[in-house]
């Protein structure tokens, strides 16, 4: 790979002046790998390129998001700065590649827009580039200088993770926005990527209760959560060896108003479902708490 070909000029934030060790000159700057049969997939920040690498180390071939390298370029196809490039389909003639095309970095001016970008590549014949699809919030644009991810949702949306600009945002298939986030100001905060999966929490801890008389009323308020627990469907409410009432889940903190509790007596809650089941709080004084 000759330095030529580098869009990152020597000295550039971020890509190190090359005048010791301490400080190497990463003209490369990869910044995602994927092996594909014995092959590997490697993106190429500084270079604005995606290279196809044999087991042997020599480049299969070189996709260069400004002047197309072993490719020709379409319309709306070009790209730099890129991260996170995963092959969306790949046969001998043709591949499919999505990418979060950052189009920015440290050293540029932050005025071209960051979108998610996939393209069909023809590795034989016309060798042509063209776009399969393009993903953004025109409400919310965003101009991320670095980082960032794209994620191809099984239902088929698109999550985007914009790196140095602390936002994610789902779209649907047909483009539009269908959620967004933020978790911070643009380039205080970053997450290097962001995924969205089915996800289960195990806490170590055990359910937290807060028992409370309701003023004028012959009924006790239960207050009941388990931070991290994802699955819980149903929560049991025991004072002494007696169930009291069963309740469903409802959100972060459930409330059950449950009557006869004795205002000296203790509850105990018990988890129903998912991998906590059975799971028991400590026993709380009616009261405590309140």
């Amino acid at each position: 790979m000759s330095l030529s070909s580098d869009w990152a000029p020597i000295g550039a934030p971020g890509a190190g002046s090359g005048v010791n060790k301490a400080d190497p000159y990463g003209y490369p700057h990869l910044n995602s790998i994927a092996k594909y049969g014995d092959h590997y997939l490697v993106s190429s920040r500084y270079m604005c390129s995606v290279f196809f690498i044999a087991p042997n180390g020599s480049i299969t071939w070189q996709l260069h998001g400004q002047t197309g390298g072993d490719f020709r370029l379409g319309l709306g196809t070009s790209f730099c700065y890129q991260h996170d490039v995963r092959f969306e389909s790949q046969s001998p003639e043709r591949v499919t590649l999505s990418m979060h095309n950052n189009d920015n970095t440290e050293f540029t001016g932050h005025t071209a827009l960051t979108t998610g970008l996939v393209l069909d590549v023809e590795l034989k014949g016309s060798k042509r580039v063209t776009v399969r699809g393009r993903t953004w919030d025109a409400a919310d644009p965003v101009y991320a200088e670095s980082q960032g991810s794209y994620q191809a949702l099984g239902n088929g949306h698109v999550l985007q993770a914009h790196g140095s600009i602390p936002k994610l945002e789902e779209c649907g298939q047909n483009g539009a926005i269908v959620m967004r986030a933020r978790f911070g100001y643009d380039n205080t905060m970053q997450s290097y990527r962001g995924y969205r999966f089915p996800w289960i929490g195990r806490p170590n801890t055990t359910p937290n209760v807060v028992t409370c008389p309701v003023v004028g009323k012959k009924h006790t308020a239960v207050y009941v959560s388990w931070n991290g627990a994802t699955d819980v469907e149903s929560w049991k409410v025991v004072s002494g060896s007696r169930l009291i009432q069963t309740a469903l889940r409802n959100g972060f903190e459930t409330t059950i108003f449950v009557d006869g509790l004795s205002s000296h007596g203790t509850v105990v809650v018990e988890a129903v479902g998912g991998v906590g089941n059975g799971t028991r709080s400590q026993p709380i004084p009616v009261g405590q708490g309140c």
